[in-house]
Order: structure tokens, then sequence, then C-alpha cells
């Protein structure tokens, strides 16, 4: 799709090789709103904590915590028109970190 570095180091999360790919894992599916949220924190949190990576989220998605989160719905909203259908949710093993 164009204009979205999927690749990005905004969008990159640890996952268990089930979650990631394994039965019942999201493949090709649009995670849950929920973990949207999630990805804002953790990224907001890297963003405050100077760390090494604080620079190239900040190019990725924006210079304001409301233009990364203005970045994240934008990007979720042209994945859900390219792969429409139910979103990917897990059952969570742990205490998420964010």
């Amino acid at each position: 799709m164009p204009g979205v570095n999927w690749d990005g180091v905004w969008n990159l999360v640890l996952a268990c090789p089930d979650c990631n790919r394994g039965e019942g894992g999201k493949f090709a599916r649009i995670p849950a709103p929920g973990y949207l949220l999630r990805l804002n924190r953790r990224n907001e949190y890297l963003i405050g904590s100077h760390h090494p990576l604080r620079e190239t989220l900040i190019a990725q998605t924006g210079e304001t915590p409301q233009l990364r989160w203005k970045y994240l719905k934008k990007v979720d909203r042209i994945a859900t028109d390219h792969l429409p259908g139910e979103r990917w949710k897990t059952k969570e093993r742990e205490a998420p970190a964010f």
C-alpha cells in the first residue's frame, strides 16, 4: 500500500511465534483497536525515555503526541480499507507492558 512504511520502527512489536504466525495468529489481519492504543503508549514511552529509537519514531510518525496518534489512526484506516474483515485479537498470556 503506497504511502505507508509498514516495516517502519513505529510498527515493530515483540510477538511470540504463535501470535505472529501460528494457529490463530494474526497473519495479514488488522489488530483490534486496543493494540493500536498499546502501540501508541509504547512509542510514547520510548520517545519520552530518550531511547535510541526516539528520533526514528518521531521522524516516521510526527513531532508531537497528537500528530503521532493521528498518524497511527490514519495507518489503521488505510489498513482496514485494504484488508477488510474481522480484526485480530488473542488471549493475553501475561500482563502487557504497555
